[in-house]
């Protein structure tokens, strides 16, 4: 079985095109609803826009793939997964539209991908190596 991470990917940058607000009469993309929330979203709305460099982040695993950044990874996605939660259950999903579902669905599916990267990636065994230090000397 393949790893998520490439769909979580491509649900990310699909997702960036994608309407995502629904502000009336016109409809925002992804990437205008993140630059929205950053500016007018208060606090919260910065947080949730900058959940966005976690996400990118990601993409070091392509290259190096260290046990310590994969959790670092796993609870910063997840938790920005919970918080980005809070636009569907704070505004009951009246404006929301299939960008937001995208974006929003990139961060499960990218945590479920980290997971099995985690579970996949072998821990290092130390207690061999302290082991044999001291021997043959």
């Amino acid at each position: 079985m393949g790893s998520p991470i490439p769909i979580a990917w491509a649900l990310m940058v699909g997702s960036l095109f994608l309407p995502a607000l629904n502000l009336g009469d016109t409809a925002e993309s992804g990437i205008g609803a993140i630059s929205l929330a950053y500016e007018q979203g208060g606090f919260y709305g910065m947080i949730s826009s900058l959940s966005n460099l976690a996400f990118i982040a990601t993409a070091v695993l392509f290259y190096r793939r260290p046990r310590g950044y994969i959790k670092f990874l796993l609870v910063a996605i997840s938790l920005a997964f919970a918080l980005n939660s809070w636009w569907l259950i704070g505004s009951g999903g009246d404006d929301l539209m299939i960008g937001y579902y995208a974006w929003l669905a990139s961060f499960a599916v990218m945590a479920m991908g980290l997971f099995v990267l985690l579970r996949a990636t072998p821990k290092l065994d130390t207690s061999t190596a302290d082991a044999t230090d001291g021997q043959g000397e």
